[in-house]
């Protein structure tokens, strides 16, 4: 049933042209998240890129799988976003442009890894709640890329204070949410039930460019 659905993985990837940050995003990207991404064991989704239209035929070169969209020209300074030097960090609907409204929305950061079973995963959980909005929240571990360790997280998200790994689904597009609207913590107050899958599906890389994660978490 859920293969019906239409669902789609998002990654932001807006930096301005000569960001510090974007080469090695980039090429993190193609090299360690994007080919697990294509190993899924479910392949019935799409994979879209919120990228800096500069940057179109770097990403038309990884795949042409890549769905490219962007946001709307912010013009004023609109209280509702908050801003970095590089992105807008949240953004509303009415504000993209390029893609599709989905029944499902998975997130997932430019620099994070997911196992083969994760989109299966989201699916499994979506079946068992067809006829409700659904967050679903992952419980991450930590990846430290210098000497490859593994090791569980300190923080334990839940519905109150999610991670980073979620999925929307929504089956009612009336007051259509996109899912990178809000802060991922936040996210859950977007659907009528939310629910915490445990570790085994995700890692937060950890590569001394983060912005904010570190081992330490």
């Amino acid at each position: 049933m859920t293969n019906k659905l239409s669902h789609v993985l998002v990654t932001n990837m807006t930096y301005t042209e000569n960001h510090p940050k974007f080469k090695w995003r980039l090429a993190w990207y193609e090299a360690m998240v994007f080919p697990r991404i294509l190993k899924q064991t479910n392949q019935n989704f799409d994979i879209a890129v919120k990228y800096n239209p500069i940057h179109d035929e770097l990403f038309k070169k990884i795949s042409d799988r890549i769905i490219t969209f962007h946001e709307k020209p912010i013009v004023d300074e609109r209280p509702e976003y908050k801003k970095w030097d590089f992105f807008t960090n949240y953004i509303k609907w009415k504000d993209i442009e390029g893609l599709d409204m989905y029944d499902i929305q998975t997130y997932l950061s430019s620099d994070d890894l997911v196992s083969p079973e994760y989109i299966q995963r989201v699916k499994d959980e979506v079946a068992k709640n067809l006829d409700t909005s659904l967050h679903i929240n992952f419980q991450p571990k930590l990846f430290d890329l210098w000497n490859l360790d593994v090791k569980e997280m300190r923080k334990k998200y839940s519905s109150g204070s999610a991670s980073g790994f979620l999925s929307l689904y929504q089956p009612d597009k009336t007051n259509y949410v996109f899912i990178r609207e809000d802060d991922h913590k936040r996210m859950a107050k977007h659907a009528r039930k939310s629910i915490t899958i445990p570790e085994g599906y995700c890692w937060i890389s950890i590569h001394g460019a983060n912005d904010s994660s570190t081992m330490n978490i």
